[in-house]
């Protein structure tokens, strides 16, 4: 409950992000943060979106480059283990012993980063912003899409903590998503709409199988 609380005042923030109230949502931001402290993610995807208006696509090619370095180094894993200890965070548990064997025995986690990729290019490929907050929107959407491809795979020895931020870094890419579906069926392209369903689909139910049974193997 407390994520969903966070998750929709977020929502509040992101629009006035987008129409360039950007002090407002900032501050938004903050009041949700003190719901769930996960949501906290959006400031990088503000501070991309940011980056990426002064810079460009220099600031993405960067940011791959970056997130390559730590996906295959030690550095995350120690510095979230060690702030868990400092701080006592419940996610520790989740990093060590048998609930760390446990997590990715479905076998499926590996696929989540694919379903993300699909997510971000179909908006990528077939949203069309109508007005100027749209355009911002489709901006957020791309920023948070290839952050949550990042954080995956950084974070990728800790299942539980990578794809819930992923899940929540999903919002702004659903909200441009249901607008992209929406063209495609003004369009006719009615196999298009229906693969992007049947992916949404697909991936709920892989969420919901590793959700409620981390410790049974999945078989091929």
């Amino acid at each position: 409950m407390r994520i969903a609380i966070a998750l929709s005042i977020t929502l509040w923030a992101i629009i006035y992000f987008a129409k360039n109230q950007r002090v407002l949502a900032l501050l938004i931001l903050v009041f949700a943060c003190t719901f769930h402290i996960s949501v906290s993610a959006f400031f990088l995807v503000f501070f991309l979106v940011f980056l990426y208006e002064r810079f460009g696509v220099g600031i993405i090619i960067a940011g791959i480059f970056i997130s390559a370095i730590l996906a295959y180094t030690s550095f995350i894993p120690d510095l979230l283990i060690w702030v868990g200890k400092v701080s006592h965070a419940r996610f520790l548990s989740y990093s060590q012993g048998d609930t760390l064997k446990n997590q990715n025995s479905t076998g499926l986690f590996q696929y989540f980063v694919l379903f993300i990729i699909f997510l971000t290019a179909v908006v990528w490929r077939y949203f069309a912003p109508e007005s100027l907050i749209w355009k911002k929107l489709y901006q957020i959407a791309l920023a948070s899409g290839l952050l949550a491809i990042s954080i995956l795979q950084v974070f990728r020895f800790n299942v539980v903590v990578s794809s819930r931020l992923a899940d929540l870094l999903l919002l702004p890419i659903l909200l441009t998503l249901g607008a992209a579906l929406t063209q495609l069926k003004i369009k006719r392209q009615y196999w298009k709409l229906f693969s992007i369903l049947l992916a949404l689909v697909f991936y709920c139910a892989a969420r919901g199988y590793v959700s409620f049974n981390p410790a049974q193997p999945f078989v091929y």
